[in-house]
């Protein structure tokens, strides 16, 4: 089954601030992802999401089913970064 990766902003808090959380969790589609992480942690505001590769399954699945902060990312050693930090912007362009 896919693994999603979510980030969860609010655009209405001050740039440095937008970030709320992660969610990382198996689902059979993007939607249905969105959907069970509104419902399990409540976050609502923008989201990017992106299918996990497998080759990474086994690192970002230690993370998942729980809401991270910016720490817990660094903590488990996945870097978070800015949108317009990534080279390859056609990931969000899907969804």
């Amino acid at each position: 089954m896919p693994l999603y990766y979510m980030s969860f902003c609010n655009s209405d808090r001050p740039i440095g601030d937008q970030f709320i959380g992660a969610y990382i969790l198996e689902a059979p589609s993007a939607n249905i992802a969105v959907t069970r992480a509104n419902i399990d942690i409540g976050v609502s505001g923008e989201v990017l999401i992106i299918e996990v590769p497998k080759g990474l399954h086994e690192r970002f699945a230690k993370c998942s089913n729980r809401l991270m902060s910016r720490q817990d990312l660094i903590d488990a050693g996945l870097e978070p970064k800015r949108f317009d930090e990534f080279n390859d912007k056609t990931v969000a362009s899907r969804f």
